[in-house]
């Protein structure tokens, strides 16, 4: 089972989790440490994602992200993996200068001080 602050991929609601794998583990892994993302308004699925590719979900995904608003993407052995994520998670975005905080509710800019 993963720490409560990582979400686990193979549990759903009320649900007891269910155990994942070693390799399963990891790739949660991989998704959370040092997370730094492609995008957050990304709509749709890239059509040729690269292993490890990382996107923040907008809500108002399509296609295979439709209905998973504010999760992690996450491309790795043909197949995307989506990760609930915690109140005061921060994901740096590609090109940008300023980090993304979850909220709890929704990603926002970091704001200096």
């Amino acid at each position: 089972q993963v720490a409560p602050a990582m979400s686990n991929p193979s549990s759903h609601g009320s649900a007891p989790p269910k155990p994942i794998s070693h390799a399963d583990a990891l790739r949660a892994l991989g998704a959370y440490v040092q997370l730094t993302v492609l995008s957050y308004l990304s709509t749709f699925p890239p059509a040729e994602p690269a292993d490890g590719d990382r996107y923040i979900v907008p809500l108002n995904a399509a296609g295979a992200w439709a209905g998973h608003g504010n999760k992690i993407a996450l491309w790795q052995d043909a197949a995307w993996s989506l990760f609930a994520p915690t109140e005061g998670w921060h994901a740096s975005v590609g090109g940008e200068d300023a980090p993304l905080i979850y909220d709890g509710a929704t990603w926002r800019p970091v704001l200096a001080t």
